[in-house]
């Protein structure tokens, strides 16, 4: 399981291209706690998967 920070014109996102994530659920409260180390206010969690959702949270 990989996972990395990349950051990009401002945005601070998490490379999930070689990890499995089996809830979306599940990574909620690690956006939290990415933004919360990083003073981003704003965090988008986006699920491509059979039907595309996506939640935004404000810190």
């Amino acid at each position: 399981m990989l996972s990395r920070m990349k950051a990009d014109n401002g945005f601070l996102y998490e490379d999930l291209s070689k990890r499995i994530i089996g809830c979306f659920y599940k990574v909620h409260d690690q956006l939290i706690n990415y933004l919360k180390a990083t003073g981003i206010k704003v965090g988008l969690l986006v699920n491509f998967g059979e039907r595309m959702e996506f939640k935004r949270r404000v810190f």
